[in-house]
């Protein structure tokens, strides 16, 4: 009985640490996710069965969450006000000297530079790495 509180314990800090990313470096940069099987509930949109299995990137830079997806729409809103639970890295994906504005006009500016939104090969997995290229890249850290 002792055994199973302890592995119930460890995987709660596991899934703990794993949903609730540190903000304290507000120059840091993560990557995050969501389930698209949630979003699909919530949107009441319908996409082929086998992509409901996967998840919805996100990156958190600067107090804000950045992400692109289905109909090639972008949206910039603060985390956690979402009806899915957000899953966020425990380690940072880097540190950037960029500002929100510099993110916004990426983001803005995304289909125009690599195209329109496609299950494949355009879509928030692919916008969450660029982003946090550019973001990792361009604006040099101080």
């Amino acid at each position: 009985m002792l055994l199973k509180l302890l592995l119930l314990v460890l995987i709660c800090c596991v899934l703990m640490r794993r949903s609730m990313a540190s903000w304290e470096d507000e120059n840091g940069v993560w990557f995050g996710e969501q389930r698209i099987s949630c979003l699909q509930r919530r949107k009441r949109a319908l996409l082929r069965p086998a992509w409901n299995m996967g998840t919805h990137k996100l990156v958190a830079f600067r107090g804000r969450v950045y992400e692109w997806g289905y109909h090639g729409t972008f949206r910039i809103r603060q985390p956690y006000l979402s009806d899915c639970t957000e899953l966020w890295d425990a380690v940072q994906a880097g540190i950037s000297g960029c500002t929100p504005r510099d993110a916004q006009e990426f983001s803005e500016s995304y289909a125009d530079r690599y195209g329109a939104f496609d299950v494949q090969n355009n879509n928030s997995h692919h916008f969450a790495s660029r982003l946090v290229e550019f973001l990792l890249s361009v604006c040099i850290a101080k």
